[in-house]
């Protein structure tokens, strides 16, 4: 019988240990179903978000699908355009430098043919106006 009380005693002690863990263990597990539901809660605000962000995304792509096309239009009109305005320019710049040319032969040829010379004591007249003949 000593021997089976032995036993007892121990099972008794083994069982009083395990209960000791099991309170320690109970108190983990409800610790980390607190964390578990604060997981699932911010899950499920993280779908949320990214539903709405996806819908927002697929509004935008539909913007973009309008907004592009009609921007390469206005670029293709802009590149026309310039293109015209440069041609413009360079026909305008070469009738610049055409009609200055122009302007400094003329320039040129009435210098030669109309030369001042100083006036002289015999151009003036006895009052001191100045004649020109």
């Amino acid at each position: 019988h000593l021997h089976l009380a032995q036993l007892r005693g121990s099972v008794l002690n083994q069982k009083t240990e395990r209960c000791r863990r099991c309170e320690g263990y109970g108190a983990k597990v409800s610790s980390l179903e607190q964390q578990l539901k604060l997981v699932h809660n911010e899950m499920a605000e993280l779908r949320r978000l990214l539903h709405a962000w996806q819908s927002e995304l697929r509004n935008g792509m539909v913007t973009l699908q309008t907004i592009v096309p009609a921007l390469l239009r206005k670029a293709n009109q802009g590149s026309t355009e310039l293109a015209e305005l440069q041609a413009r320019y360079r026909k305008e710049r070469a009738r610049r430098r055409e009609l200055h040319n122009a302007l400094v032969d003329m320039r040129g040829n009435i210098r030669v043919h109309c030369r001042v010379r100083p006036v002289l004591e015999f151009d003036q007249d006895p009052q001191g106006d100045h004649r020109v003949e």
